[in-house]
């Protein structure tokens, strides 16, 4: 993984929201709400952040039956910049928080995929010289952020 794109904080949710399909469009509304000026641009690399970012609108969309999934970007400070990827499914219960990024985790059985899609999610962060976190203080769903470095 190379840093080496000096890509828009907003053009990155805008692709991320384009990749994503909705499972239930007529209850479920999808929101890009970007708190940045289009002029705002960090250094790392695209690919990687739009498959954090895909990872994060997968999981909101498979956990979502109805309201909405929101993806945001804002500055956190002077050398950071965040997305969050918010949405009004069913949660992340206080015992599961820490543990869903844990490898082969899934909180329901049911649900495809192998339990590795936020840890290797996480991992790409923190090469990218970031974090993944999940939000614990909100409470409509589940709300993820992801912050990196601007240069």
């Amino acid at each position: 993984i190379e840093r080496h794109d000096n890509v828009s904080c907003n053009e990155l949710c805008r692709l991320a929201a384009q990749s994503i399909s909705l499972r239930n469009p007529e209850k479920v509304e999808l929101i890009v709400n970007p708190h940045t000026a289009d002029d705002l641009l960090i250094l790392t690399d695209k690919a990687c952040v739009l498959k954090v970012l895909g990872e994060l609108l997968y999981n909101a969309n498979k956990f979502t039956e109805q309201g909405s999934i929101t993806i945001e970007c804002f500055e956190k400070d002077d050398n950071n910049v965040c997305f969050s990827v918010s949405d009004t499914g069913s949660g992340i219960s206080y015992h599961d928080q820490e543990r869903i990024f844990t490898q082969f985790t899934k909180l329901n059985d049911f649900n495809e995929g192998l339990g590795m899609g936020l840890t290797l999610s996480r991992q790409i962060a923190r090469v990218l010289g970031g974090e993944l976190v999940l939000d614990t203080t909100y409470t409509d769903g589940a709300r993820f952020v992801l912050t990196l470095p601007k240069t």
